[in-house]
């Protein structure tokens, strides 16, 4: 199991509003998609989550967020973060 930790990202996402999301990803080079914006957010309401933990939360609310996308999501973050 790995923990995503928000340190290891290089941005305080949890202390990020949700208006700056996109900012955050178009700084970065990535095209802020809705899905993508919904990880950051369930990233941001937990410390540490695995992928799976973050895409659960995201089908509890209802996005529609693939796990692959979560993981491709969370992975350009450790490169790119």
């Amino acid at each position: 199991m790995i923990l995503i930790i928000t340190a290891r990202y290089g941005i305080r996402v949890a202390e990020a509003r949700q208006a700056d999301y996109e900012s955050m990803l178009a700084e970065r080079g990535l095209r802020p998609t809705r899905q993508r914006v919904a990880v950051l957010g369930a990233l941001a309401s937990r410390d540490d989550a695995t992928a799976q933990q973050i895409h659960a939360l995201l089908a509890d609310d209802g996005a529609r967020v693939g796990l692959a996308t979560v993981y491709r999501t969370l992975g350009w973050l450790a490169e790119h973060g």
